[in-house]
């Protein structure tokens, strides 16, 4: 029987890998040391897979995309650094266990050629959001397979019983599994955010945290919308997707570190096996 071992939220400003900050990663230095020893842990943990899931993407209102390619690739191109990539295979017996048992409990989920995504204006290739943590993952660990999974705008309670269908579909299995749930928090912590500042991005950033070291992942199950908007949060989907895998395991939540030295939160955070 397969297992989740360890699961972790990852922030993914492109800044924070050296090739790309060129020196300004050391302003976000407690993000930057806490995703070093997060991903040193995750080398000791040892996944045979890790699942990613990400806010950046392809999105849909009413479809959860999973990438079903054979392999998983991309490169930080947009951000200057075209050279800078990252490639994987893709763990495709699992990902079609996943989108077996939600389409089972009716949640619309799967992938989507390459022709239609071209459509829409979306690409099959890993987004920042996966790429950030993989990033500082493959600098301690090489081998494992991936699942990469985006977020859609599914109700909150629907994306945490997601989740429960990738426990279900791990449980089923052989795998040795880390969770990597990607995600900034709010976007308007301070005034040093491109984005402007609101009173809201430092009340949502503080709920999200405090949730997290006691426990009471399920309180955000129910969080105010007009909270999450002022806030301009990020990761908020993948998150809940990830609680809902942990359900009904007892795990251990380490806060690594929280800054926003960009005006954006980052926040590090492993939930271990008890």
């Amino acid at each position: 029987m397969g297992s989740i071992i360890s699961s972790y939220i990852f922030p993914h400003p492109p800044v924070l890998i050296p090739e790309v900050g060129k020196g300004d990663e050391n302003n976000a230095i407690l993000t930057l040391d806490s995703c070093r020893k997060a991903s040193s842990e995750i080398k000791q943990d040892n996944p045979t897979t890790i699942i990613v899931t990400t806010p950046h993407g392809p999105f849909f209102q009413d479809y959860l995309y999973l990438s079903t390619n054979s392999n998983l690739s991309g490169n930080f191109a947009r951000f200057g650094r075209k050279d800078v990539g990252l490639e994987f295979e893709n763990n495709l017996q699992l990902l079609d266990k996943i989108i077996h048992n939600a389409n089972k409990e009716g949640i619309d989920a799967g992938g989507m050629d390459k022709k239609t995504l071209d459509r829409y204006g979306l690409s099959d290739e890993l987004d920042h959001g996966a790429l950030v943590p993989l990033y500082f993952i493959n600098k301690e660990l090489q081998g494992f397979s991936l699942i990469h999974i985006s977020i859609a705008g599914f109700t909150l309670d629907m994306l945490h019983k997601f989740g429960k269908c990738i426990s279900s579909a791990v449980k089923d299995s052989d795998e040795r599994v880390v969770f990597v749930a990607s995600g900034d928090l709010s976007h308007r912590v301070n005034e040093n955010s491109p984005y402007g500042s609101s009173p809201l991005g430092s009340k949502f950033d503080n709920l999200l945290v405090e949730s997290i070291r006691a426990s009471k992942y399920n309180d955000l199950l129910n969080i105010d919308e007009k909270l999450c908007e002022g806030a301009a949060e990020c990761g908020l989907r993948s998150f809940v997707i990830m609680f809902g895998a942990l359900e009904g395991s007892e795990v251990k939540p380490q806060v690594y570190s929280y800054e926003a030295p960009f005006g954006i939160g980052y926040c590090v955070a492993r939930f271990g096996t008890k």
